[in-house]
């Protein structure tokens, strides 16, 4: 269960500007409709750069409970380095964002998406955002599991 703070906390990237009232009305809503149970977890963002994605992921962690974020190059990177703490953490926090997917260029890249998701299937994927300044065309470069899991939530197009 995702246990909402009563006052916003900022933990993950304290320095990163964000604000509540510029998240895009499509990233807002598609929060509310997951956090009340209407829409299906993962949240999937997806839309050019400089539209507030990762700003709007990052308030996100500032109301929940426990978070963590985390980028795809961090997690390629786990996987080399076999970094347990990062999976721990994926497994289990409330929320957890991954930053800028796009479509792997070598197994590794696809096998640290595939890890990460799998970890958070054991939680039915609730509480995950992915992001990628890609578009549909991007996710339809994913191998096709990956994009089955996250076609199974809801995913965003931010204009």
């Amino acid at each position: 269960m995702i246990q909402i703070l009563k006052q916003p906390k900022i933990r993950i990237q304290p320095d990163r500007a964000r604000e509540v009232d510029r998240i895009p009305k499509q990233i807002r809503e598609a929060f509310r409709g997951v956090l009340t149970w209407h829409k299906p977890w993962p949240i999937t963002l997806l839309g050019e750069a400089g539209r507030g994605k990762t700003s709007a992921a990052l308030c996100m962690c500032d109301l929940i409970r426990t978070a963590c974020y985390f980028t795809h190059l961090q997690l390629v990177d786990a996987v080399f380095e076999e970094d347990k703490r990062i999976w721990d953490a994926i497994s289990q926090k409330q929320l957890v964002v991954i930053d800028d997917i796009q479509p792997p260029g070598n197994l590794v890249e696809a096998k640290a998406l595939r890890k990460a998701l799998s970890y958070r299937e054991q939680g039915r994927m609730v509480g995950t955002i992915v992001i990628s300044d890609g578009s549909e065309h991007t996710m339809s470069r994913l191998p096709a599991d990956l994009q089955h899991k996250l076609q199974a939530g809801s995913v965003i197009h931010v204009r």
